[in-house]
């Protein structure tokens, strides 16, 4: 699973999405996605934020970080894919069942 994870990255860095096939660029998305939930599951965590901020935190650094990343890493033509909201919804729900229990656990860890 990690050696396809990390074929899919190298690609990602040598060439643009228009060079890799459908189903590698949404695997690669979706991966992408997954460590973004994880990573801010850890930062809302670890500072303690509760609530609905915390959704509206995590909300805001994933869109700003997925959509910089799609647009000027691997530069993906987001109008192919039916647009920005349809690449952040592809999976949505599993990403941020991901973010909601790293920030469960990363909370409960360190404040309780």
């Amino acid at each position: 699973m990690f050696e396809r994870f990390k074929s899919l990255m190298s690609q990602s860095l040598k060439r643009t999405s228009s060079q890799m096939n459908e189903v590698d660029l949404l695997e690669l998305l979706y991966w992408i996605k997954v460590i973004i939930a994880v990573a801010v599951g850890l930062v809302v965590g670890l500072t303690g934020i509760r609530g609905a901020t915390g959704h509206l935190v995590a909300a805001g650094i994933f869109f700003f970080v997925f959509s910089t990343y799609t647009t000027r890493v691997i530069k993906v033509d987001e109008d192919s894919y039916g647009g920005r909201l349809e690449l952040l919804k592809d999976s949505g729900m599993q990403v941020y069942a991901t973010f909601v229990l790293t920030w469960i656990l990363s909370y409960t860890a360190f404040h309780s």
